[in-house]
């Protein structure tokens, strides 16, 4: 124990260790709040698209910027001496980073239907598909449907949309939108059937445990009047 006392205060008293270390820090954070916005609830492919796309820029902003020994995004690395050696391994490493983001590569391939989803109203009519170029131009067309736009969360607005006029809109929203992520979910039911089958719950049911998962996981809230006037099995005490 002693020793390895020993060789972690040998480490700390050297610059260079404590550059990686702020360096490594700042970078951690970065990433944690990447991760902290891809397991959010309620959050959609685009949505995910978007913040994995724009963290890549910033990946590229941040390595051209250690190049040029500009620390104003490394808030614990600027307070150190970063000697440019030691900067250009930094943005090295950032354009390696960046390279693992080559998975998500799949989603390039339909990144004009992201575009379309999120901006309606802004999109090139003539580069989009023909069922949807009729509906897109009376959409464009119509102020209050912009004022609504603009008003409403993105699921709302597509919802709200009418159904005869916008159908083909509203059935390529729908398909958009079954992708969702799914990460904030998967733990949220895992958590709550810990939760439900504890040893004092032995005997709950897979049926019964399904509709607790149903009910504990979505945002539907039943619809308690119609389910009593609707049950047979309905006693009063006496």
């Amino acid at each position: 124990m002693q020793d390895i006392s020993c060789d972690f205060l040998n480490e700390m008293e050297s610059d260079e260790w404590v550059c990686d270390f702020a360096f490594a820090m700042d970078i951690m954070q970065k990433l944690n709040e990447l991760n902290t916005k891809l397991r959010g609830k309620g959050i959609f492919a685009h949505e995910l698209y978007l913040e994995v796309k724009a963290f890549q820029w910033k990946l590229g902003l941040f390595a051209k910027q250690l190049n040029e020994q500009t620390f104003i995004h490394f808030p614990l690395l600027k307070t150190q001496s970063v000697t440019q050696e030691s900067s250009d391994k930094y943005s090295s490493q950032l354009m390696g980073l960046q390279k693992e983001f080559i998975r998500f590569a799949d989603f390039k391939a339909v990144e004009g239907l992201f575009d379309l989803l999120n901006s309606p109203l802004a999109c090139d009519i003539e580069t989009t598909t023909e069922e949807l170029q009729i509906e897109l131009i009376h959409l464009q067309a119509d102020n209050s449907l912009k004022m609504m736009f603009e008003s409403k969360p993105l699921v709302e607005f597509y919802a709200s949309l009418h159904s005869k006029k916008f159908q083909n809109l509203k059935t390529f929203a729908r398909k958009m939108f079954v992708l969702f992520a799914s990460t904030y979910i998967c733990e949220q039911t895992f958590s709550i059937m810990k939760i439900n089958k504890g040893k004092n719950r032995s005997l709950l049911t897979d049926s019964n445990l399904q509709s607790v998962l149903r009910i504990s996981t979505s945002n539907l809230t039943p619809n308690f009047d119609k389910l009593v006037n609707d049950s047979s099995q309905l006693h009063h005490s006496h």
